[in-house]
């Protein structure tokens, strides 16, 4: 049984974490589909710092408003059989696209606090540079790694878009001194309409 005035404790907690991550310098959203006190612990909140002179536009405003609450701890179905697991499904999608010296690629759930606005599905695909292109223990690369990086994330691109995924990347440069390149792979309803394999 809800206590008298939950809800209420539970808005106002938010706004003031919300403030004081505002104050050292962090933008927050409480993304994904609404919680509540009623089933919900605990809100989640998405939490970045923009670069200096970006005008973030993501999350959209409003994005999640109207929206009914979402099941206990986000479980929610994301598919229904006979489909594939959409974790399975983009696996499918990048069969091929690594080894031949392309790198190797894997597939992580995405919790729902970080799905884009309507997404009806979304996995986070992780991208690792083949070991003769990986960062050297020194910190160095090796000579030619650029250009692999730039050859293996196209190739996974390509691969997602011929599925009809949409993709979703950190705004920032492609950079062979870090281990890996992450995506964010998402479907909506009209994505679903389009066609394309398991989801």
């Amino acid at each position: 049984m809800l206590p008298a005035g939950a809800p209420e404790h539970w808005r106002r907690r938010v706004y003031a974490v919300r403030e004081a991550l505002a104050t050292a310098g962090y933008q927050s959203w409480a993304a994904g589909p609404p919680r509540s006190p009623a089933l919900h612990s605990s809100e989640q909140l998405l939490v970045w710092r923009s670069l200096r002179g970006v005008d973030d536009t993501w999350p959209p405003l409003f994005a999640w408003d109207g929206l009914e609450p979402a099941r206990p701890n986000f479980v929610q179905p994301t598919w229904v059989w006979p489909e594939r697991d959409p974790l399975q499904a983009v696996e499918a999608a990048l069969r091929g696209v690594g080894g031949l010296g392309f790198g190797r690629t894997r597939t992580v759930r995405a919790t729902p606090v970080i799905w884009p606005p309507y997404a009806e599905m979304c996995t986070r695909v992780v991208w690792e540079p083949d070991t003769r292109y990986a960062r050297c223990s020194d910190g160095t690369v090796p000579r030619g790694a650029m250009e692999h990086w730039m050859a293996g994330l196209d190739r996974v691109r390509g691969a997602l878009t011929a599925a009809n995924y949409r993709i979703k990347e950190a705004r920032r440069d492609i950079d062979p001194a870090r281990n890996d390149h992450g995506f964010l792979i998402w479907r909506g309803p009209a994505d679903r309409e389009r066609g394309g394999d398991g989801v």
